[in-house]
């Protein structure tokens, strides 16, 4: 998963993700949503990161 983090015009944080994985013999990457972040600590990513790959049905725990 790769994040970036930025500003709007109205300077308000967002994030993008990216999923990043290999399939078929090659490295693939796709965009899979922005979301407004009111917190960039540590606690707050991880917490917008785990939301993120639950809704999606990304199973994290048994593939890290």
């Amino acid at each position: 998963m790769l994040l970036h983090t930025g500003q709007t015009k109205k300077k308000k944080h967002q994030i993008s993700f990216t999923l990043r994985y290999y399939y078929n013999g090659a490295i693939k990457e796709s965009f899979l949503h922005f979301e407004s972040a009111e917190r960039l600590d540590a606690a707050g990513l991880t917490g917008k990161i785990v939301h993120l790959l639950e809704r999606y049905g990304l199973n994290y725990k048994n593939n890290l």
